[in-house]
């Protein structure tokens, strides 16, 4: 089995490579298509296409220039399968290629775009809504396949008629994220980009009302932020030490106002950490160990009165749990919906 894949910014793929090296696993080949960064594992069945542009290259009018130049220089004979993330750029590319070679699509359905756009000023969120009802005129009718990454997101597929797979939750790296002592101090880590949809001013609202509590945000600012006295940002961490963010907390907070499956909840639960979160960042499915509020009032009262006994008795549970999210049964999971729509 022979699969191609837009991704565009290889500078991200640290984030992925446990679950694209899973699925290469059980794969011939599966081939990046990327426009920057370079290539950083040497995974076998993992190869690379870089497609060139000229940098001259309105953003707005990239989508089409690397579409037509792909289509020129792929070969239909080298691949068997069109496998993409849900997402504007890269759907749209895997869509073309799908159509121009006449090969399967399959999309992997992350999250829910319209409660994305909830955060977003009205006019904006009108424009992205009308993008999202094409896309799923286009891309998502036309897939072969479509895998959600948590059950929830059944319903956005439901209302338009679109059928999907079983749902394939990632998995988690549980010798990379291990329990290790945590800290004698109150801390909790963040482990998120910051902007609105993903619980921003939650947070920061949080941060504030419980000063004599250290907190540990790990991920890009993707908008104006004032950062507390009680927090530190440490901005984008590699793959390979995030799991150390993990280590330096009590507690993982995730305020995000939408989640598909978040990596942190796994990544939290493996460490031996607890969470508390917004009912919207856990899927149902998944069991809580910690705390779920939608309240900021109530979080904070939960982090000023929480007991590092109790703690450390969900961490423990936690790391049980998780241990069946492993990435061998994604790799073998996905790649088995792969050969459904090739035979």
């Amino acid at each position: 089995m022979r699969v191609i894949m837009p991704f565009f910014d290889l500078g991200l793929f640290h984030r992925y490579e446990p679950q694209l090296t899973a699925i290469a696993e059980n794969l011939t080949t599966l081939t990046l298509l990327y426009i920057r960064g370079e290539p950083t594992t040497t995974h076998p069945n993992i190869r690379f296409h870089r497609v060139n542009y000229p940098h001259w290259v309105p953003k707005k009018l990239l989508l089409p220039y690397i579409s037509e130049n792909t289509f020129a220089k792929l070969d239909p004979e080298t691949y068997d399968l069109v496998y993409v993330l849900s997402g504007r750029w890269q759907q749209y590319t895997a869509y073309n290629i799908s159509l121009a070679h006449s090969k399967p699509l399959i999309i992997r359905l992350r999250g829910d775009d319209k409660e994305v756009t909830k955060s977003f000023s009205l006019w904006k969120r009108a424009v992205y809504n009308l993008l999202w009802e094409k896309r799923i005129e286009t891309t998502f009718r036309h897939a072969s396949a479509i895998i959600p990454i948590a059950n929830h997101l059944k319903s956005i597929t439901d209302q338009y008629g679109l059928e999907t797979t079983e749902t394939i939750p990632n998995g988690v790296n549980l010798n990379q994220f291990t329990p290790t002592a945590p800290p004698t101090t109150p801390t909790i880590s963040c482990i998120t980009r910051l902007s609105p949809e993903k619980g921003s001013a939650l947070l920061k609202t949080v941060i504030d009302a419980t000063p004599n509590t250290h907190y540990i945000i790990a991920g890009p600012i993707q908008q104006e932020w004032n950062t507390p006295i009680n927090a530190e940002l440490t901005g984008n961490i590699p793959f390979n030490k995030i799991h150390t963010i993990y280590q330096a907390c009590n507690l993982v907070i995730i305020p995000s106002k939408m989640e598909g499956f978040p990596n942190s909840l796994l990544e939290a639960y493996a460490s031996g950490r607890p969470i508390i979160a917004t009912s919207k960042a856990i899927p149902n499915e998944c069991k809580v160990f910690g705390y779920v509020t939608n309240d900021y009032n109530e979080m904070i009262r939960i982090i000023n009165n929480v007991n590092r006994d109790e703690l450390n008795r969900l961490g423990l549970m936690a790391r049980e749990y998780v241990e069946k999210y492993s990435w061998a049964n994604y790799g073998k999971n996905m790649a088995t919906q792969f050969r459904s729509v090739c035979t």
